[in-house]
């Protein structure tokens, strides 16, 4: 079990029970798509310490579709299709048990 998931395990664990009021909505905007960046580590941090305070979070999350994606610009290629795959696999391991809104572009 990576060190990522044991750590939010422990989260889950030690936070208060859920606020019933909405969530707090986080969007990584930038970030790696195959690794954790500086802008992943610290939505995830946001996140644990509001859950920690018993504030729910949610996150909208890339599920395909962007005929651009910044995160998977080419210079060499601008044309070149975005890594969806790479992405979204990302996405639902990181936030796994997590309450997330999938978007598509269609």
């Amino acid at each position: 079990m990576s060190q990522w998931k044991i750590m939010a395990d422990r989260v889950q664990k030690a936070a208060p029970p859920k606020n019933p009021a909405a969530p707090v909505l986080l969007f990584k905007a930038s970030s790696g798509i195959d690794d954790l960046s500086w802008n992943s580590a610290f939505q995830v941090l946001t996140a644990w310490g509001l859950q920690m305070m018993g504030i729910p979070v949610a996150f909208f999350t890339c599920d395909h579709g962007m005929e651009l994606c910044i995160l998977g610009t080419n210079r060499d290629n601008p044309n070149q299709k975005p890594p969806c795959a790479s992405c979204v696999y990302q996405s639902r391991s990181v936030y796994k048990d997590q309450i997330t809104y999938p978007f598509q572009y269609t």
